[in-house]
């Protein structure tokens, strides 16, 4: 089986795929194709799959302060263009989608006994 390969993000190299990697493991670093309100592609990112930790802290603000917890995901998951993405809303609402696509949340089943 062949691995799928993906064309990089202007401006991201091999180099900086490599080191997010090594970083954040080799599995957590995906490639986002941002886009509009429309559907329209923008832009597209490095991010990586939000930790335990960065959920959590999400999480905390996600009631009372629901700006401040969307920051928090798009600051600690935005790897490549993160100046970029926070400058202009679009960009900013479509990767924090995309991390919260990424997020590792699990599911169960529930049986009577």
């Amino acid at each position: 089986m062949t691995k799928k390969t993906t064309s990089l993000p202007d401006g991201v190299t091999e180099e900086m795929v490599t080191k997010w990697k090594e970083d954040f493991g080799s599995n957590n670093v995906k490639k986002a194709n941002l886009v509009d309100k429309d559907g329209v592609y923008c832009k597209s990112v490095v991010v990586k799959v939000p930790q335990r930790k960065e959920l959590s802290e999400s999480e905390k603000w996600s009631f009372s302060n629901p700006d401040k917890s969307k920051e928090i995901l798009v600051n600690a998951c935005v790897l490549s263009h993160k100046e970029e993405v926070k400058a202009d809303n679009q960009l900013f609402f479509s990767a924090w989608a995309a991390i919260n696509e990424l997020s590792p949340l699990a599911k169960a089943t529930v049986e009577d006994l």
